[in-house]
């Protein structure tokens, strides 16, 4: 098999974040803790499904701490899904560089919410990653 391009490997990673996004996205608003259970999905989504899932408690109070005049119910359900995959990946993924964390969030707010929303989670994930990764720089 062909060895793929960085740019390959970065669309594809991409691609994968936005299906991650979608079940993230239905199961906030069906209030759902297996979303589409039953599907086959390629391991990058469904580790991130079920660890921001499993994780929801523990993610959404350390969303609360750099959510500077917001409640965690307040935020959109689009906003709420990039910010809790994003605090997953920080916590969880300590081989994916927060740089790249960072954009990939603010690039799917950019895409799938409001004007302001890119700014937003850029905001909350560099506040977070601060605190879940000192040790590295943004």
């Amino acid at each position: 098999m062909p060895k793929r391009s960085k740019g390959e490997a970065v669309q594809q990673a991409r691609t994968l974040r936005e299906a991650v996004l979608e079940a993230l996205y239905e199961a906030e608003l069906k209030g759902e803790r297996n979303p589409g259970q039953a599907r086959q999905r390629p391991v990058f989504v469904s580790e991130r499904i079920a660890g921001v899932l499993a994780g929801k408690a523990e993610i959404d109070s350390i969303l609360a701490n750099h959510l500077i005049g917001w409640e965690v119910d307040r935020v959109t359900a689009v906003d709420l899904s990039i910010l809790r995959l994003g605090i997953w990946e920080l916590a969880s993924k300590p081989d994916v560089p927060t740089k790249v964390i960072l954009a990939e969030a603010t690039r799917l707010a950019d895409r799938y919410s409001t004007g302001e929303s890119a700014k937003f989670v850029n905001g909350v994930l560099s506040a977070a990653a601060a605190k879940l990764r000192p040790s590295e720089r943004t």
